[in-house]
């Protein structure tokens, strides 16, 4: 792979990593908490979708969500982790760097698409910046 979309592909992995970091310091920061009686209202709902296992308790909607919501940084933070790996040990290997490029440009796209429907903020834009890395690092080299 040309240097321009090594390093393209390793800018990629690190922005996975700040939306990570984004995403979980919004998340623990309680700058966009409900108000109380909102979160005792949500409470009330049960997350239907959720597979009980007998003896556990019925989450909450609101501790399913932020289960999910913690899930998607730990998921963006292991996608920049496994592309660094893959660059440090397959950095000779251009035809696997272009297909994992490939499936993350795949993968964050699709995230992106999701991100714009369903929940529009900050971390859209790395979202946005972490796909266009990935896509421009697995175009094919010319010649």
């Amino acid at each position: 792979m040309p240097p321009r979309q090594v390093w393209l592909f390793q800018l990629g992995c690190w922005v996975a990593f700040t939306t990570a970091v984004v995403h979980v310091a919004e998340h623990v920061s309680g700058l966009n908490a409900l108000a109380p009686e909102t979160v005792a209202d949500i409470n009330l709902l049960r997350a239907t979708y959720v597979i009980l296992i007998p003896g556990l308790h019925q989450p909450t909607f609101l501790s399913v969500l932020n289960g999910f919501s913690l899930s998607l940084a730990l998921l963006v933070a292991t996608l920049g982790a496994a592309g660094l790996v893959v660059l440090k040990y397959g950095a000779d290997q251009p035809l696997l760097l272009r297909g994992v490029s490939r499936a993350f440009a795949i993968g964050t796209a699709m995230l992106l698409a999701l991100s714009i429907e369903g929940f529009f903020s900050l971390q859209t834009f790395f979202m946005a910046t972490m796909a266009l890395c990935f896509a421009l690092s697995a175009v094919s080299q010319e010649g």
